[in-house]
């Protein structure tokens, strides 16, 4: 199976440290990159094919703005808000996810407009 390919961002020491070591015990997480620029962040997951973003919330738990440009421009890449401190807020994903239909017939159109459940 292929690793998950994690990108770290701006997250605290701590977080970090965190991650590092759920990837060194863990053979399908591999850490492909950190930055804390988040400009460079938007270059760093094209190139490291990430599969997965880790970055801070805002103080007040909201999502940065980095994050709607992240999941329009790279639709698969997953996103994981940390907050600033453990136990300060949960942790959230955002995803906006791209998927190819199986074909475009009347029921799979239809598949597609049911509420997943």
């Amino acid at each position: 199976m292929p690793r998950v390919k994690i990108l770290l961002g701006a997250i605290s020491p701590e977080w970090r440290r965190l991650f590092i070591d759920l990837a060194d015990a863990d053979d399908e997480l591999e850490i492909v990159g950190a930055t804390q620029d988040r400009v460079s962040l938007l270059v760093e997951v094209e190139k490291l094919k990430a599969d997965v973003v880790v970055l801070s919330q805002l103080h007040d738990g909201s999502e940065p703005g980095i994050c709607s440009h992240l999941v329009l421009e790279h639709p698969n890449v997953r996103v994981l808000l940390l907050p600033n401190w453990r136990g300060q807020n949960l942790p959230f994903l955002v995803v906006l996810r791209k998927e190819w239909l199986k074909d475009g017939s009347t029921e799979a159109l239809r598949q597609v407009l049911r509420p997943q459940r």
